[in-house]
């Protein structure tokens, strides 16, 4: 998906450490969250300085993606809604 590609590319240009190839997976979001997916951003706190730091670059990348819906960040978790369009 487009939007996880320029994510990482984003954390790649924000974060020095960031490896060049793909560290976050695309989760289906747990039962009572809202959102379609989750991004478990402890995969990336080792690059990002802390979980949270990491949870919270996510969120501001994404919220401002044109692929994205809605967007929040729950601890070291970001959970997101994809527009329709991009589900299919």
């Amino acid at each position: 998906m487009k939007f996880l590609v320029d994510l990482e590319n984003f954390l790649r240009s924000r974060f020095p450490n960031y490896p060049a190839e793909g560290a976050l997976t695309l989760e289906p979001c747990p039962a009572g969250q809202e959102g379609d997916f989750t991004l478990n951003c402890f995969k990336i706190a080792r690059f990002c300085g802390n979980p949270a730091a990491a949870a919270q670059a996510v969120a501001e990348f994404l919220a401002g993606h044109e692929a994205v819906e809605k967007v929040s960040a729950v601890k070291a978790f970001v959970n997101l809604t994809l527009k329709a369009e991009e589900l299919y």
